[in-house]
């Protein structure tokens, strides 16, 4: 083997490692992402069902009859 055939070996190697850890990055940033939204969503579904409807102005109070 010659000098630019090793080298040429160990670009494509280094080229191929440099591939996989930006995408080993790329889909932890994405995970993380996701958790946080995930826990976002959580959070806006429990505000939802923790909020209280004001009561009805008349409730309970007036009764319609009709006879």
């Amino acid at each position: 083997m010659n000098l630019s055939s090793m080298m040429g070996a160990q670009a494509q190697q280094m080229h191929q490692t440099l591939n996989s850890s930006l995408l080993k990055s790329a889909l932890s940033t994405q995970a993380a992402t996701s958790i946080q939204m995930l826990e976002k969503m959580n959070e806006a579904q429990e505000n939802l069902t923790n909020t209280r409807q004001a009561p009805h102005p008349s409730l309970g109070k007036n009764i319609d009859l009709k006879l």
